[in-house]
Parts: C-alpha cells; sequence; structure tokens
C-alpha cells in the first residue's frame, strides 16, 4: 500500500513561493513556542507576509483552488 503523501509545512511553502526566508521562519517560530499561537497568524503579526500570501500557502497546503469571490459575476435572476 502506498505512503499517504506527507503535508507540507506552512513555512516550506511559503519559502517555496519566495515570500519568507528562514529566518523569518525560525523567528516566527521562536514566537510560537515562547507565546504559543498559529504560526500564519505569527507570520501576519510580524508583517512577514500578507494575507494574500498565507490564503495562497494555505490553499496550496489544502491542495485547494483559490476563488476570488470580488472577480465573479454572479447574473441577475
Amino acid at each position: 500500500m502506498a505512503e499517504p503523501k506527507r503535508r507540507k509545512l506552512l513555512g516550506e511553502i511559503l519559502k517555496e513561493l519566495k515570500k519568507v526566508n528562514q529566518g523569518q521562519i525560525q523567528e516566527a517560530l521562536a514566537v510560537q513556542r515562547d507565546k504559543g499561537g498559529q504560526i500564519g497568524t505569527i507570520l501576519l503579526q510580524l508583517k512577514f507576509v500578507e494575507n494574500a500570501d498565507l490564503v495562497k500557502a494555505l490553499a496550496v497546503q489544502a491542495d485547494m483552488e483559490i476563488v476570488d469571490l470580488a472577480a465573479i459575476q454572479i447574473p441577475a435572476a
């Protein structure tokens, strides 16, 4: 039986997308160890990533497509 695919860590994905560097990930992990919290939220609070970057990385992690609802035209009934 095939092994299940390992889910990539959020920091790995953000590094691959060139949105953060290893030092920023380490700093965010240090904050997480000291204060707790989700790494994505910490990266936002430290202003290392923007919300759109985090959303894209989370979509990649979950193997989901991003849909921008603001860009969708809904026809009148």
